[in-house]
């Protein structure tokens, strides 16, 4: 897999949703999601769509980058860069 060397990061080929199903086909194979938590000490996802940070939020896993955050281990950073203007943030009383 593409992600294991760091000499060959240079080299490497972006996973989708797809490799996530196609990494595994018997109880006790690699599942890509949990493989790429263990590689990385830190995560970012940017730019963060509301529809992403609402899918995180509600622990749906339907796509690779999602299946990584749920997997995600919290003692490593996991960083997020929203693309929506601050003012939609901003709830007014």
């Amino acid at each position: 897999m593409p992600w294991r060397s760091a000499d060959s990061a240079c080299n490497a080929v972006p996973a989708g949703d797809e490799d996530d199903w196609r990494s595994w086909k018997t109880v006790g194979d690699n599942v890509l999601h949990i493989e790429l938590r263990r590689w990385a000490d830190a995560m970012l996802i940017a730019p963060l769509s509301a529809n992403t940070l609402a899918k995180v939020a509600n622990g749906m896993c339907d796509n690779l980058l999602t299946c990584v955050v749920r997997a995600w281990d919290w003692q490593k950073p996991l960083l997020v860069r929203s693309c929506c203007p601050h003012k939609l943030f901003h709830v007014q009383d």
